[in-house]
């Protein structure tokens, strides 16, 4: 066992800084958690795809802290995505960002759909640029208002 050394270890819950509005920010220390190691390697490229006015990256990152958002690295793309139960029962896994190359993504995907089966989800969501609609399909995505729907 190391002594002198106040480090934390992976069993340990994350620090909590207390804000201004009583919220608690949880501070992301890759020394503890080898999934914000891989984090880092996204997080410029996440911050470079959101627009200004509805997302930062500091709160796509408080989701994945708190455990609300799920984040799939890749070798050189990376997926977040979260679970949403509706009102009328729908439990729906929703990529919210991705990041990097695309046939990776793409190829990311089954085990995100079999990860959300296995979670009780009955559907997947996408929502992002056209684009999305020509690269999904092949893998039965339709066209769902102005979202991209899969049943599961």
């Amino acid at each position: 066992m190391e002594t002198g050394n106040a480090r934390e270890t992976p069993d340990m819950e994350p620090d909590l800084i207390p804000t201004d509005d009583g919220a608690e920010v949880i501070e992301l220390n890759a020394d503890v958690d080898p999934l914000l190691a891989q984090w880092a390697r996204f997080r410029d490229q996440f911050a470079d795809a959101m627009g200004p006015g509805f997302w930062t990256i500091e709160d796509l990152e408080q989701k994945i802290a708190h455990r609300r958002a799920f984040f799939f690295p890749g070798r050189d793309a990376a997926l977040v995505g979260q679970i949403e139960v509706y009102p009328g029962g729908e439990r729906v896994f929703q990529f919210l960002w991705a990041v990097g190359d695309v046939r990776e993504l793409v190829a990311m995907v089954p085990g995100c759909e079999a990860m959300a089966r296995m979670m009780g989800c009955t559907a997947m969501l996408i929502e992002g640029r056209p684009a999305w609609k020509k690269v999904m399909e092949p893998l039965g995505y339709k066209p769902w208002s102005l979202t991209l729907h899969k049943a599961l």
